[in-house]
């Protein structure tokens, strides 16, 4: 049976049919439960959602609201389901939990609903923090795990359209990574002058990410040549004489902007493409009408791209 935390109160900005609202979709999720329970749980249902939702620059929540009740019923299932036997299928298990309960959190934002931040899940009542810090970053854990949660914010990597399965962990881990690194908003690496500028995300969690080389000489640039997004930058990586250093860190919402899901090219109105070649056209005459190019800009200070250089 789906169990929410009772609200004490009204939150701030409900409205007065707010609880009969939530009442209604509470009891929907139920039924949806019950129903997909005989069907082979609710996996196949929320996974469809995941993949309609997500997109290439985050998710659309107000789509997911309007089938927030796959969610619910979803959260629903976890309460007693089992994490697995292998330690994979646990791993899987903990990151896709995370992942719906954050969803939830998210959702219950938008909505203005009062919660405690918790839920039963594997029998276990558990926050966000709990699992991330009491799990999933646990002694013996992959910190690979990391990089394929997100809590709702940019500050973490994206959001995968799909469930994460202890069979298939460690590759698609290894590829979450990968493309995580590779993603030059959040972090650019410069091989001609051996520098790399990293997503704060990496200063965060960097103790967990250098266990994956405990022992060995500069952990965090063996880890990054692991999972370099080009071949001779792994190898640069590797001779360790690289400067590093991390932005700021993005604590914005992860909702989506562009409405493309992932893979998808992005569609260019007619529109736009004129004005891009009439600026393209200014551009080049203004070029051609100066006698010399204007001097190279000075660099920004560091404090303004990010923290200072380490070796």
């Amino acid at each position: 049976m789906l169990r929410r935390t009772a609200d004490p109160h009204r939150p701030p900005g409900a409205s007065a049919g707010s609880g009969l609202r939530r009442l209604t979709r509470l009891f929907a999720a139920v039924l949806l439960c019950a129903a997909e329970v005989g069907a082979g749980g609710t996996e196949p249902a929320y996974e469809e959602l995941l993949r309609d939702v997500v997109r290439s620059d985050g998710v659309d929540y107000a789509r997911l609201a309007a089938r927030r009740g796959v969610v619910d019923a979803h959260l629903a299932a976890l309460e007693t389901a089992d994490p697995g036997a292998t330690a994979p299928e646990q791993t899987a298990f903990w990151i896709n939990a995370y992942n719906a309960l954050a969803l939830e959190r998210a959702l219950d934002a938008r909505e203005k609903v009062a919660t405690d931040g918790t839920r039963t899940i594997g029998g276990r009542r558990l926050s966000l923090d709990a699992i991330l810090d009491g799990i999933l970053r646990s002694g013996g854990a992959d910190p690979r795990a990391l990089f394929a949660i997100n809590d709702g914010t940019r500050a973490f990597p994206p959001l995968a359209p799909d469930l994460y399965r202890g069979d298939t962990l460690d590759v698609v881990l290894a590829q979450q990574v990968r493309a995580f690194l590779a993603d030059p908003s959040v972090n650019r690496f410069d091989l001609a002058r051996q520098q790399a500028e990293l997503s704060a995300f990496l200063s965060r969690f960097r103790a967990d990410i250098e266990r994956r080389h405990a022992g060995e000489p500069q952990p965090l640039k063996l880890f990054l040549a692991d999972h370099a997004p080009r071949d001779e930058i792994a190898r640069s990586l590797r001779r360790g004489d690289w400067l590093l250093r991390f932005l700021p860190p993005d604590p914005s919402s992860n909702e989506a902007r562009d409405g493309r899901r992932p893979g998808e090219g992005a569609a260019v109105h007619p529109l736009w493409i004129a004005l891009y070649v009439g600026a393209a056209a200014l551009l080049l005459a203004v070029v051609f009408a100066k006698s010399r190019p204007p001097p190279e800009p000075p660099s920004p200070p560091a404090t303004e791209r990010g923290g200072p250089w380490e070796g």
